[in-house]
């Protein structure tokens, strides 16, 4: 069975920081030259990413199928989706890169661009209102912005994304790729990764999870491992720590609280998972990480998490029995 790679950063591209810049644009051409204008199959659960096609063709390849797509186009990917593009060599445009929570908190106000841009476009139809210069010419301006230095960085990258956000999503009603090019197992889990995020920190079982996608656990834990080579009670512990590590780098919150924030009984089993993750106590983590700390608390604010109030005492057990069993898919057992 071949193996799709889930990246956290760009194609490629890991970091020893261990966590994806929420922003990140760069020009398509410099990527896929650089991998011999073939991207193969690969997942992002986290990133959204969007394609400027200004000159040139793509080939799209998904699950089932591949079509390919001509410039000038804008291509949307969600998470979770997995994709590959193999480039014409005359290809010229940007990719713009964003983490699903950054879009999350920055459409808070505006759920319906947040929702409508959750499929797969390929917006090839542009009108008098949205040109598609017009769209290049902001992406432009956030790629610019975010290699400046200049005051208010983060506000101003706030605020073209947001603008470009909602030109797209005005559209998004134009044209679409069928939604048959992925398959079944992609889509099932893809539906597992919304749930993971929706849901409070230990507050489901894997086999809970599984239960409301109607699938046996066994069978969810194979379609988690068939896409991204994880058990599901792995990619359950990896989205604790995601949210951990964001509220390391982006509050002033002691270990302590964010322990108890992420639902944790004990501050220790707390980290002793995450040392698990990273070969670091969350201490040492955010010591790591001091250029990060300023700006990125400026970029991105995390949603609050509480305490469960509908079961404390079942979230607590949840999260002793995460770090303590010495199996890592628990609930599989």
């Amino acid at each position: 069975m071949l193996k799709i790679v889930n990246y956290t950063k760009q194609y490629k591209q890991e970091s020893y920081i261990n966590y994806p810049d929420p922003v990140f644009c760069e020009s398509i051409r410099d990527r896929s030259s650089l991998n011999n204008w073939n991207i193969t199959p690969h997942i992002h659960t986290h990133l959204y990413q969007f394609f400027f096609l200004e000159i040139g063709s793509v080939e799209f390849e998904m699950t089932k199928s591949k079509v390919l797509l001509d410039a000038p186009a804008v291509i949307i990917i969600p998470p979770g989706i997995v994709h590959g593009l193999c480039f014409d060599p005359s290809i010229n445009g940007h990719v713009l890169t964003l983490e699903d929570n950054y879009i999350e908190d920055l459409m808070d106000t505006a759920i319906k661009v947040l929702l409508g841009l959750d499929e797969i476009y390929y917006l090839n139809e542009f009108d008098n209102l949205t040109p598609f210069e017009f769209l290049t010419d902001i992406v432009r301006q956030i790629h610019t912005e975010m290699l400046s230095e200049q005051k208010e960085k983060a506000f101003a990258l706030k605020s073209l994304i947001g603008f470009l956000l909602v030109r797209l999503y005005r559209l998004s009603g134009k044209t679409h790729l069928p939604t048959n090019m992925a398959g079944l197992p992609e889509k099932q889990f893809y539906a597992f990764q919304k749930s993971l995020k929706q849901a409070s920190p230990f507050s489901k079982t894997v086999p809970e999870y599984a239960s409301e996608l109607h699938l046996s656990t066994v069978h969810l834990n194979r379609i988690c491992r068939a896409v991204s080579a994880k058990s599901a009670s792995w990619l359950l512990q990896e989205h604790i720590i995601t949210e951990a590590k964001k509220l390391l780098l982006y509050t002033d919150n002691s270990v302590s609280e964010i322990a108890y924030e992420l639902n944790f009984s004990d501050p220790s089993y707390f980290s002793r998972l995450f040392k698990k993750f990273t070969n670091m106590s969350p201490g040492v983590f955010r010591k790591n990480q001091p250029d990060l700390f300023d700006f990125n608390k400026a970029l991105f604010q995390p949603p609050h998490r509480g305490i469960s109030k509908s079961n404390p005492k079942r979230s607590n057990a949840l999260a002793t029995e995460f770090v303590t069993s010495s199996s890592t898919d628990f609930g599989l057992r």
